[in-house]
C-alpha cells in the first residue's frame, strides 16, 4: 500500500480495518517533482468519504507542495545570504553593525574568542556540477562536525574552499576526520577576541594556503618557523611580532627588545651583552626580568634562544622601505 500510495498521481482511497477498528481512509502524495515529501490523510467518520473529500484531499496536498517549496527557497536564500555575509564578514577590513548583526543570527558572539578554519579541496576551477557538489559536501561535513561539539554552524562557501569559525574552548582536533579523504586538507589559524581577531585568524589560516609542505592538518604555530625559513614574508612578520610585539606596545619598551636582541646577538653571554649595551648588569637583569614577565619568554630555554637567535639575524637583514624592529 505505501508503495501505492507513492506512485500514486491522485488520492488512494485505503480500505478499512475491521479487526483493528480502523475505518476507511484517503491518501494522497504531496508531491515537488518527482519527489514525494509527504503524505494528506483523511479519516473516513460516520458519513462515509465521497468525491468533495476526495478533491478536499488532492487541493490539500497541492497547497502542502506549494508551502513546502516556499520553505525550502526561504531555506534555501537563507543559506545563500548566510554564506555571502560570513564571507564577506571574513574577508573584509571591518565590519559593517548591519553584517555583524546577521552573523549573530547565526550564533557569531563578537565579544567570544574565535579560531579559524579552512578546508581546502582539490579541485578543478571553474567549479562544474561535480566539483560543487564535493564543496558542499564537504560544508555538510564540517556542519555536522560543529554540530557533534555543540558549536554555533558558522561556515561559508568560497570556490575550492570552506571557511568556517570555532569558538574557544572546543578541541579542534576533534575537526581532523573532515578531511578523510587525500584531496582534503585542514589549516587552523590562531585563537583571536573579538570580531577583528576572527577576521585575523581568517587571515592566518588562509595564509597557510600558501604553504605546499604543510600537514593535511596544519596549525599556524606549528608551521610558522619553517615558513620565516623559506623566506615567507608574512610569517617573518608574525614571527617577530609574536616575540616583540608586547614588549614594543609597553611605554618604555624599546629597551627590553634590545636586551633580548643583544643577549642573543652574544651568544646569552650576560656580561657581555651588558658591556656592549653599556648598562650595569643589575641593569640588564632587570630588563630581562621585565621581558619576561610580560611576555612569558625564558631566556634560559633552548627553543626561546633559537627562536631570539633567528629573529636577530631577520632584524639584521636590510628591508628597503621598511622598519626593522630594533
Amino acid at each position: 500500500m505505501a508503495q501505492q500510495i507513492r506512485t500514486a498521481q491522485r488520492h488512494v482511497r485505503v480500505p478499512a480495518i475491521e479487526g483493528l477498528g480502523m475505518g476507511a481512509r484517503l491518501a494522497c502524495p504531496i508531491r515537488l517533482g518527482k519527489e514525494v515529501v509527504g503524505v494528506v490523510w483523511i479519516l473516513e467518520g460516520k458519513t462515509p468519504l465521497n468525491e468533495l473529500d476526495q478533491r478536499a484531499a488532492e487541493h490539500a496536498a497541492l497547497v502542502a507542495a506549494i508551502r513546502i517549496a516556499h520553505e525550502r527557497e526561504l531555506e534555501s536564500l537563507e543559506s545563500r545570504l548566510g554564506y555571502a555575509s560570513f564571507l564577506s564578514f571574513l574577508e573584509s577590513d571591518s565590519s559593517a553593525p548591519v553584517a555583524e548583526e546577521r552573523l549573530r543570527l547565526l550564533g557569531f558572539d563578537p565579544d567570544a574568542s574565535h579560531v579559524a578554519g579552512i578546508v581546502a579541496l582539490d579541485l578543478r576551477i571553474p567549479l562544474g556540477r561535480e566539483e560543487l557538489d564535493e564543496r558542499d559536501g564537504a560544508a555538510e561535513s564540517v556542519r555536522f562536525a560543529l554540530a557533534r561539539l555543540g558549536a554555533p554552524s558558522l561556515v561559508t562557501v568560497t570556490l575550492d574552499r570552506v571557511p568556517f569559525l570555532v569558538p574557544s574552548g572546543f578541541p579542534l582536533a576533534e575537526l581532523a576526520a573532515i578531511v578523510d579523504r587525500p584531496a582534503r586538507s585542514l589549516v587552523f589559524g590562531r585563537e583571536h577576541a573579538g570580531a577583528d581577531g576572527a577576521r585575523a585568524s581568517y587571515h592566518e589560516a588562509r595564509s597557510l594556503l600558501d604553504y605546499h609542505q604543510r600537514p593535511p592538518v596544519c596549525y599556524f604555530d606549528d608551521v610558522l618557523v619553517p615558513r620565516v625559513l623559506t623566506g615567507d614574508v608574512r610569517a617573518r612578520d608574525v614571527f617577530l611580532e609574536e616575540l616583540f610585539g608586547r614588549l614594543r606596545a609597553q611605554r618604555n619598551g624599546e629597551p627590553l627588545v634590545e636586551a633580548l636582541v643583544e643577549l642573543a646577538r652574544h651568544g646569552f653571554q650576560f656580561r657581555a651583552c651588558a658591556r656592549t649595551l653599556g648598562v650595569h648588569p643589575n641593569t640588564l637583569r632587570y630588563r630581562l626580568d621585565r621581558a619576561t614577565e610580560i611576555t612569558g619568554m625564558d631566556v634560559r630555554d633552548p627553543e626561546t634562544q633559537f627562536r631570539l637567535q633567528l629573529a636577530t639575524r631577520l632584524l639584521d637583514i636590510a628591508i628597503p622601505g621598511r622598519t626593522a624592529l630594533r
